[in-house]
């Protein structure tokens, strides 16, 4: 598997960027070098992505549209040059994760409402599905929803929609019970202090190697048990937290990486605990058989 550092160093991202760099770790470990490389290539060569000394290619926060790979970037920057509006790309490259905002702003520019706000830059608005369905009431014709084209942002919005739809539905449910339910209390664990407490430095080269292995790890941990795919960004920072602090025993970080600040029960934790306990056997083994 190609390292994280290698792909951070083709990026040019500066080391006090990386902690925000690691909550993409998942993006980064869907491309590859070779793609990242004829992504930035590629970005360069259309103006959006302008090299400047000492400064990062890309901003961590617009690392997700690496996720879309190269075909749907080009797709994305040609819709936008076709409008003639792809300084919108460049005032913030994260747009090309939006799906069908090029029809959006079209749209727009067709009936003449505005989309720059009065200092010139781009109104979000054209760039969010939901935000302009309700200012103006217009969806794309034939839109087919495909979740690996969709924004972080979108699918974030989804599922607020989702969220709302079903509030009144909640309340009722919870309005029916009459007896009061005691909250459940949330676990305290070993590491509670140093997981409470502000991040204090960054990884260094060995320390990198031991979180990339273990959020690897609690990735096909979390794919296993529940099927989740991706490790979110509070099981990224605590992770980093524990490895900083060099705290020992890498089951129980993995563990405390995941459950901490959560009401969960025992069942749940022991479920947690031999799934970590296979995974570490596991590549254990695999170490072994290898040579390493």
């Amino acid at each position: 598997m190609e390292s994280i550092a290698s792909k951070l160093e083709i990026l040019k991202c500066p080391r006090e960027m990386y902690p925000m760099a690691y909550k993409h770790i998942v993006t980064l470990q869907m491309v590859s070098s070779e793609e990242l490389n004829e992504i930035l290539n590629f970005l360069m060569e259309k103006g959006i992505v302008v090299p400047k000394v000492g400064e990062p290619l890309l901003k961590p926060s617009d690392y997700t549209i690496l996720a879309n790979g190269l075909e749907v970037i080009k797709q994305r920057v040609a819709q936008m040059e076709e409008i003639g509006e792809l300084d919108a790309i460049k005032e913030k490259p994260v747009r090309i994760n939006s799906k069908g905002a090029a029809e959006r702003l079209k749209y727009l520019k067709d009936t003449e409402e505005p989309y720059k706000t009065p200092e010139g830059k781009y109104s979000n608005i054209p760039f969010s599905i939901r935000k302009f369905q309700s200012k103006y009431g217009y969806a794309e014709q034939n839109e087919v929803v495909n979740t690996n084209e969709n924004s972080i942002n979108e699918l974030i919005a989804s599922n607020e929609e989702i969220k709302e739809s079903t509030e009144n539905f909640t309340q009722t449910i919870e309005e029916s019970f009459k007896e009061e339910v005691k909250e459940p209390e949330v676990r305290k664990g070993p590491f509670d202090e140093i997981l409470a407490a502000p991040q204090r430095g960054n990884l260094n080269d060995e320390m990198f190697e031991r979180f990339d292995r273990l959020s690897n790890g609690i990735r096909r941990v979390l794919e296993n048990l529940y099927g989740i795919s991706e490790v979110n960004d509070s099981i990224t920072n605590n992770l980093i937290k524990l490895v900083v602090t060099d705290t020992p025993d890498d089951s129980m970080v993995m563990l405390e990486s995941v459950i901490y600040g959560k009401v969960i029960s025992e069942e749940e934790i022991n479920k947690l605990k031999n799934g970590i306990k296979e995974e570490l056997d596991y590549t254990s083994i695999l170490d072994i058989n290898l040579g390493r």
